[in-house]
């Protein structure tokens, strides 16, 4: 069975995906997480490298197909969701053209102070990770748990890409009026992602 992992960036994909023995990663979308490539290029991809993780955004097309087919086993990766967002604050500092480097009043996030990007992205993210949650409410997804997979043998050696990679790096990077907000706005993914 070909494993097929659903992960938002930031997430801990590619620790997930080498928990999972699934080393290989696409993005799964066009310029935009909010625009998905043809689900047969992302699944002919996963039969390719025999798994595949992916930043592909929950459509029911994909979900559907998935449901029908006895070819893949999924999963969705979860992590905290305020950890997400602190996570994105520093990877658009260092990588300031990278796609997720959203505009807002005609700037990038990356042009903005740190704290002042961590309140923009606390609402600019919203629906991204709300969508992410349907993968989890679907039934066909495993779970895999961030604060779990820091916990694998293999995290030790998995540090590319990491910049905090710690549960709970929230609680002193964000504001405790961010943290307030944050947990208000996510409480439902708080608990569910936890």
């Amino acid at each position: 069975m070909i494993k097929l992992i659903f992960s938002l960036p930031r997430s801990g994909s590619g620790l997930c995906g080498a928990i999972l023995g699934v080393p290989k990663g696409e993005g799964g979308f066009d310029r935009s997480i909010t625009n998905p490539k043809p689900i047969k290029y992302v699944l002919d991809r996963a039969r390719k490298y025999d798994g595949l993780w992916t930043h592909y955004p929950h459509t029911d097309v994909m979900e559907d197909y998935l449901r029908r087919t006895r070819d893949f086993a999924c999963y969705v990766n979860l992590r905290d969701p305020r950890d997400i967002i602190v996570s994105y604050a520093h990877a658009i500092e260092r990588n300031p053209t990278w796609w997720m480097n959203y505009k807002h009043n005609g700037k990038r996030m990356a042009d903005y102070p740190f704290t002042e990007r961590i309140d923009h992205l606390i609402d600019y993210m919203h629906d991204e990770l709300f969508r992410h949650d349907k993968w989890r409410e679907s039934g066909i997804c495993l779970p895999m748990y961030y604060r779990n997979n820091i916990t694998h043998p293999i995290a030790k050696t998995r540090l590319d890409n990491k910049m905090r990679g710690i549960v709970g790096s929230y609680k002193d990077e964000m504001t405790l009026k961010q943290i307030d907000r944050a947990t208000d706005k996510y409480r439902k993914l708080v608990e569910l992602w936890n």
